[in-house]
């Protein structure tokens, strides 16, 4: 009697990046766009967050898109994006600590999420108000430490809310 192995069909791809280059990727059959991502993401050094594929046909694809009826040797285009700034938003109100309905701490509480986790995301604190706030300076940058949520976490030692920060570095990077 023939004994059958269990063998999982694979899936092979190529990627094109804007400049280019061109690579090959291979994810189980049963896999989704996010496994193509998370290969892309290693190879070539990037967060998975900020990475877009997009089919010959000019589909974008979405995070959990089965790759299953993707035919083999589909080649996807690469698009990378970068953190959004903080003037892409409107601008904070520094005299007020809660970030409650406010588009940017939502965003960077998000993308951190998403992308390593919120303690070890790097910010800079952007507060002008004064020349130093509790010891913070202007344009400093700090590793968050603790988190309660965005309108309160603490950096080199000090409460500070998203209001007075920008993202600059995910937690896993």
């Amino acid at each position: 009697e023939e004994v059958k192995e269990d063998v999982r069909e694979v899936k092979r791809f190529s990627v094109q990046t804007l400049n280019g280059e061109v690579f090959d990727v291979e994810v189980l059959a049963d896999g989704t766009c996010a496994d193509v991502k998370s290969q892309v993401a290693k190879r070539n050094d990037l967060l998975q967050s900020t990475l877009e594929l997009v089919l010959p046909s000019g589909q974008m694809l979405a995070f959990d898109s089965p790759v299953l009826d993707i035919p083999n040797d589909t080649t996807f285009t690469l698009v990378v994006s970068r953190l959004m700034d903080r003037s892409s938003f409107p601008p904070p109100d520094f005299s007020v600590q809660d970030t409650k309905g406010d588009t940017y701490a939502a965003y960077a509480e998000s993308v951190m999420l998403e992308n390593g986790g919120i303690i070890g995301s790097v910010v800079r604190f952007i507060d002008d108000r004064t020349a130093s706030y509790f010891g913070l300076e202007p344009g400093t940058e700090a590793v968050i430490e603790k988190w309660s949520d965005s309108s309160s976490f603490i950096i080199k030692g000090v409460w500070v809310s998203m209001n007075q920060c920008e993202l600059i570095r995910l937690a896993n990077k």
